[in-house]
């Protein structure tokens, strides 16, 4: 674990989650670029004091996509 960066092992010492994401241009410029057409997309929030940002935005998406015929 000596090789990972410092903050990443201090995260894991303490038992916390690790979180990732891909970039919208990455993940629909993805679907489309593969040949898939995004047949729909939703946007969630969190309404807790665990992620206070989502008081302004939504901080979750998800789309729906089939492959072109």
């Amino acid at each position: 674990m000596s090789n990972l960066p410092e903050p990443l092992q201090r995260k894991l010492a303490d038992g916390e989650s690790l979180e990732f994401s891909h970039s919208l241009d990455a993940q629909i410029g993805g679907h489309l670029s593969a040949g898939f057409v995004i047949t729909g997309f939703y946007e969630d929030r969190w309404f807790d004091d665990s992620w206070l940002f989502s008081n302004h935005c939504p901080v979750a998406m998800a789309t729906q996509a089939v492959k072109a015929e």
